[in-house]
């Protein structure tokens, strides 16, 4: 391990230490920490390659924004927060990564409001043990533009009080207006409000996961979008679409990358090759027969009706509307059955 790593590992761990000692006979903080398949907790002495680099970059700007708080800077030097985009397929450690420093940056502070995940959608943020961001962040999903309710104010003044890091999955679904309000009412709540002038509020460390070669948001610009604008021409518009697009200008000044494929289990092949082939337009006959393989119609009617009325079955739906019309119903055939 080179000697910067190591010394970042022997300060977190020197951290770690006296913060044990200083939590000696205080009340127990019932800490929120994701943990892997297996149950386990997720440790940084377990990311490897690429991953361990990025997580070294981003505890590196954790501990020298403690120093600045700490008056540990010299007065030329300036804190700079990191505002950053790191890319990776599938299968090369995205998940593993963000459970890591969330863990890492939690455990150091001991408060769970330290580091925040979220996702545009409720299944990417089910994945990193996250919340959608327009729920997390007060957004109308009819008006981004639309300002806080005194309640989700409230609400995210408590819970950005001592925030130090935002992570942001699936940045390719992120539209200009979401991530534009995302960061007005993050700076109108963090650090105990008054922050509105600083960058996400003052907050050292906010990070976009993303592949994108997955999808982009529907109905609306997205980062790709900004390819074509130039960052000064973006500073003219105003409100959350304007602000949205400066936004992923900037974090695309900043970025890195997860090459190193760790899905290397034999069960995981397919998976993993289906991927790769989906993500550039190269899928095979024979992907597609195994795709296909798993549709409804090749089981009997009577094989179709066990895995209908199975209560292990897991129905999948675009959004409410479907869900509630299945949901109610198997209630009223439920109901049915009980009373013939």
């Amino acid at each position: 391990m080179p000697d910067g790593e190591r010394f970042l590992f022997d300060e977190i761990e020197k951290f770690e230490r006296e913060q044990e000692i200083q939590r000696n006979g205080r009340l127990h903080v019932n800490l929120n920490l994701p943990r892997d398949p297996n149950g386990n907790l997720y440790e940084l002495k377990n990311l490897k390659g690429d991953q361990l680099e990025i997580a070294c970059v981003i505890l590196k700007t954790l501990m020298e924004w403690i120093q600045y708080n700490c008056g540990e800077f010299t007065s030329e030097k300036v804190f700079n927060p990191l505002r950053m985009i790191i890319r990776g397929a599938a299968g090369t450690g995205k998940s593993v990564l963000i459970n890591t420093i969330v863990t890492v940056i939690r455990k150091l502070f001991m408060n769970n409001d330290a580091v925040h995940v979220m996702a545009p959608t409720g299944a990417a943020a089910f994945n990193v043990f996250g919340e959608t961001i327009h729920r997390m962040l007060g957004i109308n999903i009819w008006d981004a533009d639309k300002k806080l309710s005194g309640a989700a104010n409230d609400r995210m003044s408590k819970q950005f009080a001592r925030t130090v890091a935002l992570i942001f999955d699936e940045r390719s679904m992120v539209s200009q207006d979401v991530l534009g309000a995302a960061e007005t009412n993050v700076s109108a709540t963090a650090n105990g409000k008054g922050h509105d002038n600083e960058d996400w509020g003052g907050i050292p460390i906010v990070l976009m996961f993303e592949d994108d070669y997955q999808l982009p948001p529907s109905m609306t610009s997205g980062a790709f979008d900004t390819v074509s604008v130039s960052p000064r021409s973006a500073t003219k518009g105003t409100g959350a679409r304007s602000n949205g697009c400066q936004q992923f200008i900037k974090f695309s000044m900043n970025n890195m990358e997860l090459t190193m494929q760790k899905r290397q289990h034999e069960t995981q092949k397919f998976f993993k090759e289906f991927l790769d082939s989906t993500r550039f337009g190269t899928i095979t006959p024979k992907q597609a027969d195994e795709i296909e393989y798993l549709h409804m119609n090749i089981y009997t009617p009577e094989e179709q009706k066990e895995i209908m009325d199975s209560p292990s079955t897991m129905f999948i739906f675009a959004n409410k509307i479907p869900m509630h019309e299945h949901n109610l119903l198997r209630s009223v055939l439920r109901i049915i059955q009980q009373h013939a």
